[in-house]
């Protein structure tokens, strides 16, 4: 296959070469561990309403976001 890696987001790097960064058992473990933490302490609806935030940003915007913190 050949892709052109320019094209694509680095968190995205995975999805060039068929893997799956969550399909390690204990990084799905844990990434469960601290979504459940999260909701307990935001709330369902305020946790639901910030992922979708989230996920509506481009890669820019997510980094943006994350560096302005």
């Amino acid at each position: 296959m050949t892709a052109d890696v320019d094209a694509w987001p680095p968190g995205r790097l995975w999805e060039l070469t068929g893997g799956n960064r969550m399909s390690s058992p204990d990084l799905r473990a844990t990434r469960r561990a601290y979504e459940g933490h999260v909701r307990r302490e935001m709330g369902d609806g305020a946790y639901e309403s910030a992922y979708a935030e989230g996920l509506s940003m481009t890669y820019e915007e997510g980094l943006d976001y994350a560096v302005a913190e």
